[in-house]
This record gives C-alpha cells, structure tokens and sequence, in this order.
C-alpha cells in the first residue's frame, strides 16, 4: 500500500489514522505511524519532513521543526538532512523489524558500535528525526568581532569595488595586526553578500543609479483631459528616402495629453528638432482635424518638456504666455518624469516601424527603405487615428478617445485659425521700412500702405514654410501684408533661400579656383609656393592674443622674467609661436643647411620678432638644455645677422659672438624645468641681460615662489583666459565663413549650433579647433550644407573631450 508515491504529506498521526480505517475495510494489516515515519524518510521528500508536526504515537517526547533545523528533546538543534536520516535509518531496519544485533547492524553500515547505539538512543528519544546530524551552538552567527565585520563592511562600499579576494588579503593583514581571529575566504564573502544591495549601489554607481533603481516613483496623472499635455521628439528606427532619393532618418515629435493618454498631434520632418517643428506640432494638437474619428483638440493648462533647445526658444515661451499655456521643464537627466511619452516612443518603434520597409534594428536596416516622408507621415497618423487612440490602454483600462471624450466638455480654443498661426508659426523680426519696400533675407517685400511708413521701424512675422509674404505690424497694430513680387506665385521655403545662398557661394569660388588656377599655369615662376610645413591652428587676432603682445612686448623691453599660465588649450603656445614667427623659422632653425633665396622672409620675421621659442623635453636634463638653448640663440642671431647686413657676393660671413641680437627666450612647457635647469635659465637672464617668458599650467607661480632668487626677478604676470563670447562669436564667424557658410544671428539653427559648441568648448580654443575639423568631416560625409546641432553633437561625439 505505501510502496508507491506519496502525493500528500499531513501529519504523521493523521495518516496513521487513514490507514488503518483503510486496513479494516479491506482486510490489510494496520501499518504503525512508526512505519510510516521509515517510509517517509526512505524516500527521501525533505518536504515532508518540514510538514511533520506530530512525533509517532510510540514515543511520549514531542519535538518542534523549524525552518531548516529541529529541535531535540535535550534541546539540541539538527539538521533536516532527508538522505542522511534515510540512510541511517536504513541501517537501523534490520535492528527495528529483523531482529539483527547492534554490531551487525554496525559492520553493515560502516561505522563503530557505539555509533549505532547513539542512533538507536536519538531515534528513541526524538523519532526519526533525531537521526539527523546536531548543529553546533554557535551555528549560524558570528564570533568575529564588530571592528572586523565593519572593516569588511566599508571596503566592500569603497570605489572602486574591491574583489573579495582582494578584501580578504587586506583583512588577513589588519587582523593579524590587531590579533583577531583571521576570517576564511567564505566568511568575507558571507559579510559582503549580506550587505544591502541598495546601499552597494548607492556607494559604488551613485545617486543616479541608486534614483533609478531603488527610490519609489510616484506616478501622476492629471485629473481631466488637456490640463497636462506632454511634447518630446524622438529619432524614429527607420529609414526613409528624401526628395533625392538619398537614405536618412527622420525625427517624430508628438504632444499627448496626461489623462487620456490620446496623442492630440504629431510632425514628422527631416533634419534636426527646432521651434519650427515643435509649433507645427504644437498646432495641429489645438486646432481641430479633418478627420471626425479625431476630434481632440483645445489649448492645455499646462505644456511639460524637456531642456532641448527649442523648447527652451524665445518663440515658444512668447507663444505659450499669448495661448496661456504654462511651460513646466522636466529634471535634467530624468527621463522617468517623461515616461508616458517614452512609452509611446518605444511603441511606435517597435508595433509600428517594424512592419514597414527600411526598419532598423540595432541600427542595422532589415529591409531597403523605400518610403517616403509623406508616406510615413500618413502612414504614422492613421496608425494613431484607428489603432493607437481607439483601442483600450492598459494603464487607464479604457480607450484614450473615449477617455479624452468623457461626459462631454467643451476645450478652451483660440478665436481663428490665422490668429493661431500668427502665435504658434510665425517668426517676428524687426525690420525698418524703405523707399523700395522691407528687405528680408534677400527678398523685398512691398505693399501701398507702406508708403505712409517710410523710415519706421516695423515688426514683420512671416512663416518660414512661405517665404512670399510677410505680415508687418506697427506698434503692435497689423498694417498690412507685403508681397515679395518676385516669388508672389511659389511657395519659397526660407531653407530654400538658404540653399541657394550657399550654392551660389559655392559656385564662385570654383570660378575662383579655375582662374587661380588657369594663372598658375602660364605664371608658374610668379605664384610658385614653398613646400607646405607644418604649423599650428591659425589664432586670429583675439583680445587674449593681444594682452599676450602687450605682456611680451613689456618683458622684452624692460628685461624682466614673465610668467604666462592658463588652463590646456586656451592659446598660450599659439600666441607664443605667433609672437616669436617660430611657425616659420622652426623647419629652418631644425634642418641647418645650406640657405636659400626664400629664406630672406623668414630673416626679417625673426628679427622683427626677436625671440626664441624653446619647448624642453619631457624630462629634459641640465645637459640637453645647456646643449640645445645656445645652438637656437647662435642661429636665430646669424638669421638676424643675415638681415641686418646683407652678404654681398664673395663676402665672408662673420658674426662675433658678443653680438647678441635675441633680446628674449620663451619657455613653454615650463613645469618640465628641474631645479638646476630653473637655475640655468636665471644665469642665461643675469648674464645676457635678455627677457624670458616661463609659460606652465595654472600654479606655475607658485612653484615659483619657492625660489626667491627667481622670483624676485619676475616683473610681469600674465593669465591666458578662455575665449570670452564676443571673441568665440568672431572664432565662430571665421570658420563659418572657412566652411563656404555665413554665420547669421537670427537663425535659428546657426544659434542652436552656436550654443552647442559654447556648451561643448566652453571658449576653449584647442578644442575647438579640433571639434570643427570633426564638423568639416560629418558635413562632407553627409552631404550637408548647414551646421546644425545635430552636426555639431556628432562631431562632438567623435571626440575625447580632454578640456581641464
């Protein structure tokens, strides 16, 4: 009867019980709950062992099972090892039901007699159970003292982590310092693994990570409809074909409102996100659609975004306080507060996107793209019309149409459609009126009522879509629309004005390059070019620049020692070169040779400038430099020497070495000087009474200042300076113009990409030479025109941001 599978284990008494009533009923024998007890334990289901509560009717002792262990009659604690118990309780069958001795049963289990009578006393005592090997006292708690356990404790939660290996050999040396007990690999690993895993994430990741993982989240919803709205943009996972059939990646930006969680508008568009795209957006959320089965429409009480650069426009505040509409601006680096519209994002690209053609997959494409922009925008929008609005959302467990519709409301609107449009899309610039009209990006715009307002100042609005009027405005009261004659009957996009600027720009200057180059051609001796060298970024004149000629000009006249400091890249090297023309004598002054004819230009601009630019070696010894700073002084005096006395024909060259022409040197890398060589360098200043500029990183004074014998000829200190916003807006207009570009302030992408590399260099002239020979390659790469913010985050994202 019990030699099959036990289904269901109860108590021990209870199943003694069952069988017996069973047993009378059909004649078998009665089994004894000490019987059971064996089959249970021969079986070996642990799990019965912890469900037991009652001990066999045999025995009068009682005993308790807890989680894992038991507790004995003598108070003892054991484990609850079923193959253990089972085997034992094996050996004792012969004893208990065949009548076999103690020490037969001892030879035929393996163990000493004595053994089996403490087995034999156990399960008297304690039943089966009493067979499984007792715990020690101290099981399952610590005896290392709390200094040790928090040692362990706080280097697991130094950064960063520390292996356990590693933890336990620096414990084994602390302990035997102090005496304690030396803890096993395993314990050290006990102590680390109890530790709470937030607190490891909050030591080792962070606030961020701690934030995302571990702090509760509150999850609000607005309590009706279009009083939180939500707009963010997203790259969608798709590739489409533009109007010249070149593969790209369009941008979504899409509004949703907080409590129905219905998507009110949408824009897909090519290029990056700007203010532009997100009132397009922003417009056909408000104002009501063609289409009946979407009727969402009304002004929000509240618009929450991001920190992007068009949310943060002029334009949109302007046009959120004339809607009141109030803006709230989401945590920087927090995307949870934008989770909703997240969550959108993630279903389009994945529901949607997947089931179109040009789809991407871990930036791979899993078919040819062959859409559209229009296609995908219709494609998108009756997706959102018939699926997404219409079916029931988990999260609100109804449709969001029907949850937007409600009881039935009425939405706040604005009085027409040209009014939205003049808030939301139109651009205001202030223009002055001609006698020929308002001039506009090129355009000249006029109407008969302007007449009367020759030489006022006007505010025009126009819409960057429809470049072929403008709305003028006086005073705030609307005059008139002026009409461009030329483009009265096309629709002129101010893109396209822009890309016809710039194809103009590019087509004359290769005009320029063939004639250049038709010239060289017949004049080959005339505009011959020296074999290109080497040199430095070019550094326009700045007003750090020009404080560096000030300061320079002062220590070569007066025969001081300077000291010139600033952070890496600022410029301090490219004004020192600069200064002393070494871009252009250097391959001269390295490679000395025989001379020729051209070398009579670097002559004069050495000895104009007068100077030596030396740059010691790293680790540079006494010896080099007593060796190298007198051969550059030799030969920058007889290239001076070579201009201030011309050799005439079959005249021997001479030139005394008490003639001294250098009347400063200029030391960059100035922290590389050891002590002796700081030293050196104050001799060569006693002694030939010339002026010298030590250049270093920002503390160089200080170190200085430990040696008074140095510093108390230092006369003049000069602090390099990043480039300030007037000086960055002329860098930044040069290589606009370097590029075939104009830099034009009321653009609104030339300002978003003017406050990205602000953001990115922050005036560091280093990097911001190398970020735009980035931008140079993402442009040729792309085939693009116009430095966007985009451009310059992918430029960005090419390089090793190094800046201190």
């Amino acid at each position: 009867m019990l030699g099959g599978k036990v289904l269901f284990v109860g108590r021990a008494a209870g199943i003694a019980d069952q069988r017996v009533r069973h047993s009378r009923s059909v004649t078998y024998k009665a089994p004894s709950p000490q019987n059971i007890w064996y089959h249970l334990c021969e079986t070996r289901l642990s799990a019965a062992f912890r469900a037991v509560g009652d001990r066999p009717a045999e025995s009068a002792e009682r005993s308790s099972i807890g989680q894992g262990a038991i507790t004995m009659a003598d108070g003892r604690r054991s484990e609850t090892g079923g193959a253990e118990v089972a085997r034992r309780m094996a050996a004792l069958r012969a004893h208990l039901h065949g009548g076999a001795s103690l020490a037969k049963v001892a030879a035929d289990a393996g163990v000493s007699l004595r053994t089996v009578q403490r087995w034999l006393a156990r399960y008297t005592a304690n039943g089966p159970m009493g067979l499984a090997r007792p715990l020690r006292p101290e099981a399952g708690t610590r005896t290392f003292p709390d200094g040790l356990v928090q040692l362990i404790q706080g280097m697991a939660l130094t950064k960063p982590p520390a292996s356990i290996a590693t933890i336990h050999r620096r414990v084994v040396h602390v302990a035997s310092e102090y005496g304690w007990h030396t803890p096993s690999y395993g314990s050290v690993r006990d102590i680390v693994r109890r530790i709470d895993p937030a607190m490891l994430t909050l030591a080792h990741e962070g606030a961020a990570a701690f934030r995302d993982k571990y702090e509760m989240v509150h999850r609000h919803r607005a309590d009706r409809p279009n009083a939180i709205w939500q707009a963010d943009h997203t790259e969608l996972d798709i590739l489409i074909l533009d109007a010249r059939g070149r593969p790209t990646r369009p941008w979504l930006t899409t509004v949703v409102d907080d409590h129905s969680r219905v998507i009110a508008g949408y824009m897909v568009f090519l290029g990056a996100p700007s203010a532009l795209n997100t009132s397009l957006a922003l417009r056909q959320a408000i104002w009501r659609k063609a289409d009946p089965a979407w009727p969402v429409c009304g002004i929000p009480d509240v618009l929450h975004v991001d920190h992007g650069s068009d949310f943060t426009s002029l334009h949109l505040e302007q046009a959120a306080a004339d809607l009141r509409i109030r803006l709230i601006y989401s945590a920087v680096a927090r995307p949870q507060g934008r989770g909703k519209i997240e969550r959108l994002f993630r279903t389009i690209n994945t529901e949607l996107l997947a089931e179109l053609p040009g789809n991407l997959r871990a930036g791979k494409t899993v078919s040819p793209p062959a859409l559209s922009l229009a296609e995908l925008d219709a494609a998108i929008g009756a997706w959102i019309i018939s699926t997404y609005n219409a079916r029931p959302h988990r999260s609100i467990g109804a449709a969001p149409i029907a949850a937007w519709r409600g009881d039935g409301w009425l939405p706040r609107m604005p009085e027409t459609l040209a009014e939205l449009d003049m808030l939301l899309v139109m651009v205001a610039k202030p223009r002055t009126v001609h006698r020929d009209g308002i001039r506009f990006e090129g355009l000249r715009y006029f109407d008969p009522t302007l007449a009367a307002y020759v030489g006022e100042p006007v505010t025009i609005r126009y819409d960057p879509r429809d470049m072929g009027e403008v709305r003028v405005f006086h005073r705030n009261v609307f005059l008139c629309r002026a009409i461009d004659a030329d483009h009265a009957a096309n629709s002129v996009t101010l893109k396209d004005i822009q890309a016809a600027r710039i194809a103009h720009r590019r087509r004359l200057r290769q005009e320029i390059r063939e004639k250049q180059s038709s010239v060289i051609d017949y004049l080959p001796a005339i505009l011959r070019t020296p074999a290109p060298i080497a040199k430095p970024a070019r550094l326009p004149e700045l007003a750090p620049h020009r404080r560096f000629i000030e300061f320079a000009d002062a220590v070569r006249k007066h025969r001081y020692i300077g000291l010139c400091h600033g952070p890496a890249g600022v410029g301090k090297t490219l004004s020192a070169c600069r200064y002393a023309r070494w871009h252009k004598a250097a391959p001269l002054l390295t490679v000395w040779g025989p001379r020729d004819p051209s070398d009579l230009e670097i002559y004069a601009h050495l000895a104009q400038a007068r100077a030596v630019f030396y740059t010691p070696s790293v680790g540079s010894t006494l010896r080099e430099l007593r060796q190298d700073l007198p051969r550059l002084l030799d030969r920058v005096d007889h290239c001076i020497d070579e201009h201030v006395r011309p050799q005439k024909v079959g005249q021997v060259r001479y030139v005394s070495r008490h003639t001294r022409y250098v009347e400063m040197v200029i030391v960059d890398e100035a922290e590389r000087l050891s002590t002796t060589a700081l030293e050196y360098m104050r001799d060569v200043f006693d002694r030939q009474g010339i002026g010298l500029i030590l250049i270093g990183m920002p503390g160089i004074e200080k170190r200085m200042a430990r040696y008074p014998q140095l510093f108390s000829r230092v006369g003049f200190a000069h602090q390099y300076r990043p480039l300030q916003d007037a000086e960055l807006t002329f860098v930044l207009t040069r290589r606009w113009r370097d590029l075939g570009l104009a830099l034009d302030d009321a653009d609104f992408t030339d300002a978003q990409a003017v406050a990205a590399i602000v953001r990115i260099t922050g005036g560091n002239f280093r990097l911001l030479h190398r970020l735009f020979v980035q931008i140079e390659r993402v442009l040729k790469i792309n085939g693009l025109a116009t430095i966007s913010e985009d451009v310059v985050e992918a430029a960005r994202s090419t390089l090793v941001i190094g800046v201190t």
